[in-house]
């Protein structure tokens, strides 16, 4: 995200069904960031679509960084 703006329930497209977490956000506090993170499990969500189902997130995008995500096997 390179602008000054946080975007609340932004949803990715990701490539399976089950949870995700975040390990790395540079918006940190530790990092000096002003702490817009995704803690916890998230859970994607199947959407219905002409093809066929696709999954999505729900997450924080910080402002002025990135955040990296990782499938957590433990979930499915």
């Amino acid at each position: 995200n390179f602008t000054p703006v946080v975007y609340e329930d932004f949803l990715l497209s990701v490539p399976s069904k089950g949870g995700y977490r975040e390990i790395f956000n540079s918006d940190h506090l530790c990092f000096g960031g002003s702490g817009v993170i995704n803690e916890g499990l998230l859970s994607s969500q199947t959407y219905e679509n002409e093809a066929e189902p696709t999954y999505r997130l729900r997450l924080r995008v910080p402002p002025l960084g990135m955040t990296i995500l990782k499938s957590d096997d433990s979930s499915k």
